[in-house]
């Protein structure tokens, strides 16, 4: 690809979330309701303070009815620039109803795991809704609780700022020099 332009986090619009303290699964579905209306798969990141405070939203990837492409850079490049980031809790939903982790959803868990370690902010761990339940990578599972005390929080997309670099980065190699 051709990498030659710097980004900033932007935050045009805001997201209200379902509880103002994500520590748990069952917060993290409580948190995330608004993904679970959706008739096709949808996923978001909720990055947390160390005490559990909702900070920011990342990722927002949408698919298709049983699947929804993840790409894992753009959401880590979006999580370590949240001031106070200390976690990052993954949720997505099932519109088949199911609430049980896919082998896919398990794979993503740990690449997810794999590629923030040792960037300061720890996955906690991602869940499935469907039906008003969820399920967990800890096997746990549980009814989605109804709302609590809610906030609002930013959605973070990375939004291109400036002029691109005078000459584009076309590789590795371009950009070690």
């Amino acid at each position: 690809g051709r990498y030659h332009v710097k980004t900033i986090v932007g935050t045009e619009v805001s997201r209200r979330l379902g509880t103002d303290r994500i520590n748990s699964f069952a917060d993290l579905a409580q948190a995330t309701q608004y993904l679970y209306r959706s008739a096709v798969e949808r996923f978001d990141g909720i990055v947390t303070d160390k005490d559990g405070k909702p900070l920011a939203v990342v990722g927002g990837f949408k698919g298709a009815i049983d699947s929804a492409s993840v790409p894992i850079a753009p959401v880590i490049a979006e999580a370590v620039r949240v001031r106070g980031a200390a976690n990052i809790w993954l949720s997505h939903n099932h519109p088949s109803g199911l609430s049980e982790l896919s082998s896919a959803d398990r794979n993503l868990h740990r690449a997810f795991e794999d590629a923030f370690a040792g960037s300061g902010i720890e996955v906690r761990g991602l869940i499935a809704v469907g039906r008003g339940e969820y399920g967990a990578t800890d096997n746990t599972n549980g009814r989605v609780p109804a709302e609590g005390n809610t906030v609002r929080v930013p959605v973070i997309e990375r939004e291109q700022v400036g002029e691109p670099l005078a000459v584009p980065i076309e590789s590795p190699a371009a950009a070690r020099a």
